[in-house]
C-alpha cells in the first residue's frame, strides 16, 4: 500500500490508539477491545519491549492498520518497518526518521509544535504532522498553521479526551492520535477489555459526533 492510501486510511478512521508499554501476551485483548470500540488503526510505540514482535502480530490483524510511534533514530526504522509497521511516528521534527522512512515505503509523522517546526516538518516532506503534545496546544493553533502554512494532515496527539476530540477535529485535524485515555483505569499487563472497549466507544462517538 502506498504512503497516501495508508494516510487516507488514518484520517478515514479518524483516532489512532496510541499504545505504550503494552506487552505481546497482552495486545491481542487490547486490540479486541479497541476494534470492538470502533477503533480501525494503532500505533505501538518503540519504546515498548518486543516491539517487533508485537508489530509483527498486529500488522497480521486486517482488521486495523498498524504502525510505530517514539521513533527517534532513523536507523531504527528499517527494522521496524521490515517488522509490518505500515507508518511511522516520531514526537520530534528528524528529517532522517522521515526519509529513512520513505526509503522504507511508509509515511512519517513528525511531531512539531510550532510553525517553525511545521515548516521544516513540510520541508522534510513529511507526509503527517503530529502535533505534540496537544494537551498545550489549543486548537486554535491547528486553525492558524492550516491558514498560514497549508501544511500535510494535522494528528494531534497527547492529552487528547472524548471532550476535546471534537474540538480538534472541527480545527481541521486529520485525525487525533490518543493513548491514556483509552487506557485509563486498566494495567497495560492485565488489561480489562470492557474498559477499554467502553473508552474506545467514548471517543468513537465524538469523532462521529464532529464528522457530523
Amino acid at each position: 500500500m502506498g504512503r497516501t492510501a495508508v494516510v487516507q486510511r488514518l484520517a478515514d478512521a479518524g483516532l489512532v490508539a496510541v499504545l505504550r508499554g503494552v506487552p505481546g501476551d497482552a495486545l491481542p485483548v487490547v486490540v479486541d477491545a479497541l476494534v470492538a470500540g470502533g477503533v480501525a488503526a494503532v500505533e505501538l510505540t518503540a519504546d515498548t519491549p518486543g516491539v517487533v514482535e508485537a508489530l509483527t502480530a498486529g500488522s497480521a490483524d486486517p482488521r486495523v492498520t498498524v504502525g510505530v510511534g517514539t521513533v527517534r533514530e532513523p536507523a531504527a526504522v528499517g527494522e521496524l518497518v521490515d517488522a509490518g509497521a505500515a507508518f511511522v511516528v516520531s514526537p520530534v521534527c528528524d528529517p532522517g526518521v522521515v526519509a529513512a522512512a520513505h526509503t522504507a515505503g511508509v509515511p512519517a509523522a513528525a511531531g512539531c509544535l510550532t510553525p517553525t517546526e511545521v515548516h521544516a516538518a513540510m520541508d522534510a516532506d513529511a507526509d503527517i504532522i503530529k502535533i505534540f503534545p496537544a494537551s498545550v496546544a489549543s486548537p486554535a493553533l491547528l486553525a492558524g498553521l492550516r491558514a498560514t502554512l497549508d501544511p500535510p494532515p494535522l494528528m494531534p496527539t497527547g492529552g487528547i479526551s472524548p471532550t476535546t476530540v471534537g474540538d480538534y477535529l472541527d480545527a481541521g485535524a486529520a485525525c487525533v492520535g490518543v493513548g491514556g485515555s483509552l487506557l485509563a483505569g486498566t494495567d497495560p499487563a492485565a488489561p480489562d477489555g470492557d474498559r477499554i472497549r467502553s473508552a474506545a466507544e467514548a471517543h468513537m462517538a465524538a469523532v462521529t459526533a464532529a464528522r457530523g
